[in-house]
């Protein structure tokens, strides 16, 4: 049996099969992305670079397929909740849930989203130092100048 939401191809302009898919699709083709997923994990955790890019955008696009099946699941229970999709609902949830928690909680994954944030800090507040000589020169700017400051400090150091 074709499930169709492992399918890439969608309807005309980037439209759910909604026709195609029935209850029984969900929870196979759930964990079947969750599992690809978990290996390109692994793959990002073991790549060392520390960028935006990588640390941000590709952790995103590891975890889209299982978001697209649950964009869909969800968006079918509540537009037209049956007996069966209500059914398999708290399953959904569970594994999902299950799914957040290994990527949220792994401190590789928290070790590399907090030295990007800490990096990001620091430009921020090189930005603002560079920018400072502009602000003191506008009096009604010295407030901002100082709120923005603050602002990066608590940001670093939270």
């Amino acid at each position: 049996m074709s499930n169709p939401l492992l399918d890439v191809t969608l309807a005309s302009h980037g439209a759910y099969p909604f026709d195609l898919i029935r209850p029984e699709h969900f929870i196979p083709a759930l964990n079947e992305a969750i599992e690809k997923a978990k290996k390109k994990l692994e793959d990002y955790k073991k790549n060392s670079r520390e960028n935006f890019q990588h640390v941000i955008v590709e952790k995103g696009d590891i975890t889209e397929q299982v978001d697209f099946i649950a964009g869909i699941f969800f968006n079918l229970h509540s537009a037209e909740c049956s007996e069966e999709l209500e059914k398999i609902s708290p399953e959904i949830s569970e594994i999902l849930t299950r799914f957040g928690n290994d990527i949220s909680l792994d401190p590789t994954i928290f070790l590399k989203i907090k030295q990007i944030n800490y990096f990001l800090c620091k430009k921020f507040l090189i930005i603002i130092n560079k920018l400072s000589c502009v602000f003191r020169q506008i009096p009604h700017l010295q407030l901002l100048r100082k709120s923005m400051r603050w602002i990066a400090f608590y940001r670093l150091f939270k």
